[in-house]
């Protein structure tokens, strides 16, 4: 006698990973993994240790740059960046994050990768119209970091936002 079939199981019908967004939502890249590959080229160290570096003063920057939203940021799983919500203290992948922490999430890493680099060699910084898309509401925080950066370097920052003062 021919044995039974084996029941089919459509993908739609199994379970989706703890961290998946709903069915049907398409995750934004992780530009946080993105800026860790291209500072491996000016740290020239393993990508592994420039994160776990750069992890501190991101979290800080962020928890800042968020209000308190958030609380730190954790590479996980071949380095993907992730966020910790500081009101429920879970996980949130980059690529399923308002487009604004998105934003936020990149300027807090990218601050801290240049702060890293300048402490190994002093070369001019350009934002050039990356803060454009910030809200005006963060312009005089986004002032004081990078007045702060050019204390040790010059910084040149091109933009449309007259609350960048």
């Amino acid at each position: 006698a021919a044995e039974p079939a084996a029941p089919t199981v459509r993908a739609a019908e199994l379970p989706a990973p703890a961290d998946a967004p709903p069915r049907g939502v398409q995750p934004a890249a992780d530009l946080g993994r993105r800026l860790l590959d291209l500072a491996r080229d000016v740290f020239m160290i393993p990508v592994e240790e420039i994160a776990a570096g750069v992890v501190p003063r991101a979290s800080q920057v962020l928890g800042t740059l968020t209000d308190g939203r958030y609380r730190e940021v954790r590479f996980k799983n071949n380095l993907q960046t992730h966020l910790v919500d500081a009101a429920s203290d879970e996980e949130v992948p980059f690529g399923y994050l308002p487009a604004l922490d998105r934003d936020l999430a990149w300027l807090s890493i990218k601050f801290a990768l240049v702060e890293g680099a300048l402490k190994r060699v002093r070369v001019p910084v350009i934002f050039d119209r990356s803060l454009d898309a910030m809200p005006d509401a963060k312009g005089p925080l986004l002032a004081r970091m990078l007045a702060f950066l050019g204390a040790g370097t010059q910084v040149v920052c091109i933009t449309s936002k007259t609350t960048i003062r």
